[in-house]
């Protein structure tokens, strides 16, 4: 679509999304700036975040952007206007290699490359859930998350992607797949079921004919 929508960045790491602006991690820099989706333009009003240490994953709402340091062991919040830290939120501290980050309603989930675990943490406060939601995932490596329906999808260091339940934590189908090179980032999108297609050429045929007769 656009090859150059976002140029002269240095080591981009993470992205996120909200509304039409895109947030990206530069992990050398120690910075998360902010553009307009479209165009590729910094958005004004937003200061570049400079406060964290290696930033990596990113998770976003229309309000909020969470912000992990995979080297600062932290999971920080910020407003998504202008890139002041959130006050109502206090930083997620001591964790182990935090890299992927997805929010699914009230929960935060932050997956920890260093101990192969997935925490839960409460979106707004930043407060414990359970640390340990998923665990076991040390020779895997868990890199990125990201969430639909009741899914938490998981790609690890170790080119699988799982599935877990998002509400237990419990395993749905490990590996999901398997043979990536070192994933990292994922992204899950919805894709219409076979009777979606079928009713969407019968539609198109049905044209087809309607227009012949004519």
């Amino acid at each position: 679509v656009n090859a150059s929508l976002i140029s002269n960045l240095e080591t981009p790491y993470g992205l996120a999304a909200a509304s039409n602006t895109l947030f990206v991690s530069s992990f050398n820099t120690n910075t998360v700036s902010a553009y307009n989706a479209t165009t590729g333009a910094p958005v004004g009003g937003f200061t570049t975040i400079t406060s964290l240490f290696n930033p990596s994953g990113l998770a976003a709402t229309d309000s909020v952007l969470y912000v992990s340091s995979v080297s600062g062991g932290t999971v920080t919040a910020f407003n998504t206007a202008d890139g002041s830290l959130l006050g109502s939120f206090s930083a997620i501290s001591g964790l182990s290699g935090p890299m992927g980050l997805a929010v699914a309603g009230s929960s935060l989930f932050v997956a920890n490359q260093g101990d192969g675990t997935v925490g839960k943490y409460d979106s707004a406060t930043g407060s414990v859930i359970d640390a340990g939601f998923i665990s076991g995932l040390a020779s895997a490596m868990p890199t990125g998350l990201a969430t639909y329906g009741n899914s938490l999808y998981i790609t690890n260091q170790d080119g699988t992607v799982h599935e877990y339940d998002l509400t237990s934590g419990a395993a749905i189908t490990v590996p999901l797949f398997s043979g990536l090179n070192q994933g990292y980032g994922i992204a899950v999108s919805a894709i219409p079921e076979p009777s979606t297609y079928a009713a969407i050429a019968g539609a198109l045929m049905l044209g087809v004919v309607a227009w012949r007769r004519r």
